[in-house]
């Protein structure tokens, strides 16, 4: 019987988070719309940490998340994370009614 590692997608109490720690697990969005989100400077950016390795400071994105929170859970789908520049939550569409 093998052992399935976890050490990959456990997030860390305090310091960074990687891509992949962040989306789906925290974020329901693609990597592309996550990016456009940071350009935007709707979410935090990140922090280079090697050439190689892009982190984002956990205890930045849990404040966005705590802030963000009331938006997002109000809405029906996370489909309403918007990719355009400037909004992050657009109204309900008419698949929600």
């Amino acid at each position: 019987m093998s052992k399935q590692s976890t050490a990959s997608t456990a997030q860390p109490v305090t310091g960074f988070l990687r891509l992949r720690q962040l989306i789906p697990a925290i974020l329901p969005v693609s990597a592309s719309t996550l990016w456009r989100m940071v350009k935007r400077g709707d979410f935090p950016a990140p922090t280079k940490l090697s050439t190689r390795v892009t982190a984002w400071n956990r205890e930045e994105v849990l404040r966005w998340v705590a802030e963000t929170s009331g938006q997002l859970t109000n809405q029906k789908h996370h489909h309403h994370l918007s990719p355009v520049p400037g909004n992050l939550i657009i109204g309900e569409s008419s698949c929600c009614k």
